[in-house]
């Protein structure tokens, strides 16, 4: 392992008003990266192609979770017509759905076969179609979410390759947040409240997401 040495800072989303800039301790940081060992199977032989920016901490936390294995990190722009190509000697990399959706646009994309390739799916709420598209092409697909605040990965699920129909199952009820939990939570009015030892925050979090809990999966509803 090659622990964190250093805090960093990034900026929110800017999702509800204007973007914050968030300082993350050093030990925050070495934790999410034990998250992401753990749930991206990360190690050594990985080879990490990572296109978001590191003031963003989805880009900045896939890549020091792969300094932190010793694992391979390529840091690149993202252009569609050609990241398929790239991404044929990689095993790891970050897909927001709106790339996704530039990549069904491509031809290559039809033909493409994502097998032994593990497929981060976060940032943005995710299309079902879109989902599909990567796991019936043999990708397996970890669809997530997370806040800067609280830590890149809270909530998730992950799709195997070629299981269409457990896709299909977990996007019925609506927007799918996950049914695996890496922070705790509850809710206050259906009002969606975390409390994470990743989170800059000693105390419970109100996100303003309104949720919904159905069959063991939480859904998101719309904002407060």
């Amino acid at each position: 392992m090659y622990p964190i040495s250093e805090g960093r800072i990034t900026f929110s989303s800017g999702t509800t008003n204007t973007p914050k800039k968030i300082w993350h301790p050093k030990d925050k940081l070495n934790l999410t990266s034990e998250v992401y060992k753990r749930t991206h199977n990360l190690d050594a032989s990985s080879r990490i192609l990572n296109f978001m920016p590191r003031y963003h901490i989805g880009g900045l936390a896939l890549e020091l979770a792969g300094q932190y294995v010793g694992a391979s990190v390529t840091n690149i722009e993202f252009n569609a017509y050609n990241f398929l190509d790239q991404l044929d000697d990689y095993s790891h990399t970050m897909l927001p759905d709106s790339s996704i959706s530039a990549l069904r646009k491509t031809k290559k994309f039809n033909d493409y076969n994502f097998k032994d390739k593990f497929l981060h799916c976060g940032t943005e709420p995710h299309k079902k179609e879109n989902i599909l598209s990567l796991v019936e092409r043999g990708g397996t697909a970890f669809c997530n979410w997370g806040m800067t605040e609280i830590g890149p990965i809270c909530i998730h699920t992950t799709f195997k390759p070629y299981d269409t129909e457990r896709v299909e199952k977990y996007f019925k009820p609506g927007f799918l947040l996950g049914d695996n939990f890496e922070i705790e939570w509850k809710t206050d009015s259906d009002e969606l409240v975390v409390r994470s030892e990743m989170s800059i925050y000693k105390d419970w979090f109100y996100t303003g997401d309104i949720v919904k809990f159905v069959d063991g999966a939480l859904y998101y509803v719309k904002r407060r």
